[in-house]
């Protein structure tokens, strides 16, 4: 993320949230929710079909979940796994369905004792099944690299002398 501040409903890199806040700190993005709901989602392309590991580095003093939720059928499933004051690796595989649509990576904190808040250090999706102990290395992109796949979301449509319009989705 880098802004500054991620509010609900908008994009904070390639993820958009929802009943939550992300605060970018030295190294991590703080994550506060609004509700048992807030998360943070990134749609995920071209995994319907394949076994996938999703991990996130996270850190907190509840509940967090980790995890991939897709729909098949108007029905919505996930592959999920959840720690209860994480502070380390949290992953979760499995395979997502071959017919499934509205696929995403979600982080959220739940409401455990009234905390709904994270800190997110990175999240990665890995082709494959790994557990904890043998997950690949986590090598962030490069500026370039995470800027070209980001501009693949988000446009300058047209200026006006006073505005930019931009689309996203």
């Amino acid at each position: 993320c880098k802004s500054s501040i991620c509010r609900t409903d908008m994009r904070c890199g390639r993820w958009s949230s929802y009943s939550v806040t992300g605060e970018q700190k030295n190294g991590y993005i703080k994550l506060t929710g609004t509700s048992a709901s807030s998360r943070i989602t990134q749609n995920l392309d071209g995994v319907a079909g394949k076994t996938v590991t999703v991990a996130a580095k996270v850190t907190g003093s509840g509940r967090v979940y980790v995890g991939v939720y897709y729909t098949v059928d108007g029905t919505t499933s996930s592959i999920n796994k959840s720690v209860s004051a994480p502070n380390g690796i949290i992953s979760a595989r499995g395979t997502i369905p071959s017919n499934a649509e509205s696929i995403g990576f979600r982080i959220y904190p739940d409401n455990d004792g009234g905390n709904l808040s994270a800190n997110v250090f990175w999240a990665a999706l890995y082709e494959g099944e790994y557990t904890d102990d043998n997950l690949p290395s986590y090598v962030p992109k490069g500026y370039a690299e995470e800027m070209a796949e980001c501009q693949r979301y988000y446009y300058r449509l047209a200026t006006t002398t006073s505005s930019y319009t931009y689309a996203y989705g």
